[in-house]
């Protein structure tokens, strides 16, 4: 079963994003399997139409080249040029990101795809390899996504927007006469971008940067008594 679990970045930003549950991924693996099984009969449809070759081998050889190329080749380019998205997984709302949340690149899709051909689709493990792990793991990670670091999330859910901070009526008239002036640029950037995010933050991160901000702080307040 998938749960919500917070993706935490290189930038220590707690991330909130929903793992993609067992039956939207199955829908997109289904619409996938789809237009693969059409785009092998159309290369099975050209081969037959153009009469490559009379050699069975050779006609074997291209067959298995084009199988693999389509299977594998498919959800590997998709998944590298689409930012993790395949058909399946944009008309099910999916994207594949990195464990820390940033896209994934050719090689996460490429191990993703290279599992996924081998062990995790139906026919070599009837799709139980795939199924338990995703019902085992908190992000629904089957073993593609654990071997390449990635993990399946809902693309499109409704955002929950914090409301806008309101100073309390007991503070309005202090937050009225606060002097900034004293405040350089690159400080008081510092400060817009830590409320901006401070809901994003970790707690651990957040009491990090506010004490660095508020050391900044007195020290400016010091310099200015001085001045």
């Amino acid at each position: 079963m998938s749960i919500e679990q917070p993706i935490v970045t290189g930038e220590a930003v707690a991330l909130e994003m929903r793992p993609a549950g067992v039956g939207s991924r199955g829908l997109a693996l289904l619409i996938d399997i789809v237009v693969q099984f059409v785009v092998m009969v159309a290369w099975v449809w050209s081969l037959s139409k153009t009469g490559f070759s009379s050699d069975e081998a050779a006609v074997e050889a291209i067959a298995l080249t084009l199988f693999v190329g389509t299977v594998l080749g498919y959800p590997v380019g998709f998944e590298t040029l689409w930012r993790g998205r395949t058909l399946g997984k944009a008309a099910m709302g999916l994207r594949v990101v990195r464990d820390d949340g940033g896209p994934i690149r050719f090689r996460h899709a490429f191990v993703r795809g290279l599992v996924g051909v081998v062990v995790d689709r139906p026919g070599l493990s009837f799709g139980l390899l795939a199924f338990i792990p995703m019902l085992a793991s908190k992000r629904s990670k089957r073993l593609g996504d654990m071997a390449a670091g990635t993990v399946v999330i809902q693309d499109r859910v409704p955002s929950r927007v914090a409301p806008a901070p309101v100073v309390s009526a007991e503070l309005a008239a202090w937050a009225g006469g606060i002097d900034l002036t004293g405040v350089s640029g690159g400080t008081a950037l510092e400060i817009r971008q830590f409320l901006g995010r401070a809901r994003q933050l970790s707690p651990a991160a957040g009491a990090e940067m506010g004490d660095g901000l508020l050391a900044a702080g007195f020290a400016i307040g010091i310099l200015i008594a001085l001045a």
